[in-house]
């Protein structure tokens, strides 16, 4: 099974973000893509995977999410904010 998330609260703001869509500015349709995108390069780095692999951008209000896998690497980055991590035994 691939690691995954179960979204239980979806967060104020949280939107999955990658590098964005070149090339369609003609047509009116902006590039778009993460808010930060060095920040969007380092995540995916320190997890491994590839630089513009696709990534959750927080803002305000966190989401509430449970880890549907054995394992999951996370990392947060461009943001002083904490990282709450609890563990569900009940499951």
């Amino acid at each position: 099974m691939k690691p995954a998330f179960r979204i239980h609260q979806p967060g104020l703001h949280t939107t999955v973000q990658d590098r964005g869509r070149f090339g369609f500015q003609r047509f009116g349709v902006p590039p778009s893509g993460a808010l930060d995108i060095e920040s969007l390069f380092i995540a995916n780095a320190l997890v491994g995977n590839a630089p513009y692999s696709p990534a959750l951008e927080i803002r305000h209000l966190g989401p509430e999410l449970s880890v549907q896998a054995d394992a999951l690497r996370i990392a947060l980055a461009g943001t002083t904010t904490k990282l709450e991590v609890t563990r569900d035994d009940q499951t």
